[in-house]
């Protein structure tokens, strides 16, 4: 569980703001992030987002994550 901007960010531009991101959710957003980034232009919050994007799927998939919830703090 987390509840850190980022992934609220990711939620949102990949996953139609699930809460609930499954490893192959994760994977084809990763897919099809990469095959996007070419067409990217490179500014700071891309690419922090990127590096946060590669290690949560780094994470799950070296870890066997099999899903990561997302939650609101008030």
């Amino acid at each position: 569980m987390s509840h850190d901007v980022e992934l609220q960010q990711l939620s949102t531009l990949f996953f139609n703001q699930d809460t609930v991101i499954s490893r192959e959710m994760m994977e084809h957003a990763f897919n099809e992030w990469t095959a996007r980034q070419i067409y990217t232009e490179d500014s700071v919050l891309i690419l922090q987002l990127g590096l946060y994007f590669i290690f949560i799927r780094e994470m799950m998939h070296h870890l066997n994550v099999t899903q990561i919830q997302y939650i609101e703090v008030a």
